[in-house]
């Protein structure tokens, strides 16, 4: 709680995260959803490493990433892009 106060006093902000008022429904679920895409990508990261891993273990070829790195890519690409729509919406 100590890092907290020294951080607020020296990065003063109105906003997230160190705001005291209440949090707006859309603003909590835009950031569920960046933490669970962030959660994910660690995953499909972690599973993809140690695959590769094994396969230069093994000598094996077609080390690389996948469907599951691009998959990843892509869904927080569209996830950011709907959130730059909604601002776009919001400041009109």
């Amino acid at each position: 709680m100590a890092l907290l106060d020294i951080t607020k006093r020296f990065a003063p902000s109105q906003s997230l995260p160190w705001s005291d008022g209440p949090i707006s429904t859309n603003t909590r679920a835009i950031s569920y959803v960046f933490v669970i895409l962030g959660i994910l990508s660690i995953i499909s990261a972690t599973a993809t490493y140690f695959v590769n891993q094994n396969r230069i273990v093994h000598r094996l070829f077609g080390v690389g990433q996948g469907w599951a790195g691009y998959t990843m890519a892509l869904f927080i690409m569209i996830f950011a892009c709907f959130i730059m729509i909604l601002a776009l919406r919001e400041g009109s």
